[in-house]
């Protein structure tokens, strides 16, 4: 590849060991790919199925159809995508996991399109999921499918189907019977997602329809009403977070909430010690990003985030950020032939208490490794930021700025 001002890797369904890559030069976009089977069955389906005249097609088909007529037209959209498919793996052979992955991919972008009919058609009425002629065609889309996961539309569409149920209704309808907030909304989705999702599908749609009411409170953030919406929302969790099949789901949307009153609010102080024993507060380092580690030497997933931490450091040491590490050992001399051996720099302290430390009792620490993110003002900017492994960079870029 030459002549190339920048690289972007696009995330296709490609084969296992193969890859691809997009370059995009100032007059000219070239393509390299490393193995063929999945590379040319895209590319061939695009030329098909992907022209300009087609997708311009597909962007027409929501103002010039009407609903049933919409639901046929990506139903036979995602027939002939997998009779072409089918074909032309009959000639190259691919993994069937593969194949399956590719056809989810057609599937679920159709099914995502059918459901937001609902908003975005021209003649679609508050009645639309109650219609069997044109429920069907969803239907044949499998929407409880679990092996859909192997493409981001099944995703989408957990998120998507119980909320373009629902909310047409509250915005066309004029009847004071209909939800009429938020919170009974949300209630009304979960109703949706329960008739159409089991399992891990369920767990998933779920999460959204809670995790939309929890980032719904950013707006009222600041404001005299913040407390009420707050109770109200706490209330919808308390009623409907008993559903959920994983029940570690819970947690996680508790702490999401948890998060969003505290965001921007006054870290808690707590304090630690030295492997020297002198006592550190967080409000020291106050006027510094703070990125604080509570991890143990015998947790293994806290020692395998070392190696990104390492690369953390390294891209941050000319930057005003303090990295602070809590340990939740019980031994002094341990933590430090561990400190010493792994060649592990950074401020550490230790709490010997561990989870029944104040820290961990006031950030409902149940389990570890767990970040915190701290601003220059020592305002939260996450109790449950990123993992080094997962990249925490633009979460620490826009606190450093």
């Amino acid at each position: 590849m030459r002549n190339v001002d920048s690289w972007v890797f696009i995330n296709k369904f490609i084969n296992p060991g193969d890859s691809l890559w997009l370059g995009i030069g100032s007059d000219q976009m070239d393509i390299e790919g490393i193995g063929d089977k999945g590379l040319s069955g895209m590319f061939e389906y695009d030329a098909a199925f992907s022209t300009a005249d087609k997708v311009q097609e597909r962007q027409n088909s929501f103002k010039t159809k009407t609903d049933t007529a919409f639901a046929k037209y990506w139903s036979d959209w995602v027939d002939s995508g997998i009779a072409f498919y089918e074909k032309f793996y009959q000639a190259n052979p691919a993994p069937r996991q593969y194949i399956d992955a590719v056809e989810n991919s057609l599937r679920y972008d159709a099914a995502v399109n059918i459901v937001q009919f609902g908003w975005r058609g021209n003649s679609a009425d508050e009645n639309l999921f109650r219609k069997q002629d044109y429920k069907k065609y969803l239907d044949k889309l499998q929407p409880n499918n679990e092996s859909g996961f192997t493409c981001e539309h099944y995703t989408f569409l957990l998120k998507e189907l119980p909320k373009n149920f629902i909310d047409p209704l509250f915005y066309r309808s004029h009847n004071k019977d209909k939800p009429h907030d938020y919170y009974d909304r949300c209630r009304q989705r979960d109703s949706v997602a329960t008739i159409y999702f089991t399992g891990k599908s369920y767990d998933i749609a779920l999460y959204s329809i809670l995790y939309d009411e929890i980032i719904s409170l950013k707006h009222a953030k600041g404001t005299d009403h913040f407390d009420s919406a707050f109770l109200k929302t706490e209330h919808s969790i308390a009623m409907l977070d008993n559903g959920f099949n994983d029940k570690t789901y819970i947690g996680r949307i508790q702490q999401k909430l948890r998060e969003t009153k505290e965001a921007n609010m006054p870290a808690y102080d707590f304090s630690a010690s030295t492997l020297e024993g002198k006592e550190v507060k967080l409000s020291d380092f106050k006027g510094k990003v703070v990125y604080v580690d509570f991890w143990a030497t015998n947790c293994a997933p806290c020692v395998s985030e070392l190696p990104y931490i390492k690369k953390l450091q390294e891209k941050y040491k000319d930057k005003d950020i303090v990295f602070l590490y809590v340990s939740f050992d019980n031994n002094k001399e341990t933590l430090k032939r561990f400190i010493k051996e792994k060649d592990f720099t950074g401020l550490h302290l230790i709490d010997t208490k561990g989870f029944s430390s104040d820290a961990a009792m006031h950030y409902h620490i149940s389990g570890i490794p767990r970040y915190i993110l701290v601003d220059r003002k020592g305002n939260l900017v996450s109790s449950d930021a990123h993992r080094p492994s997962t990249h925490p960079e633009e979460m620490i870029d826009n606190a450093l700025k």
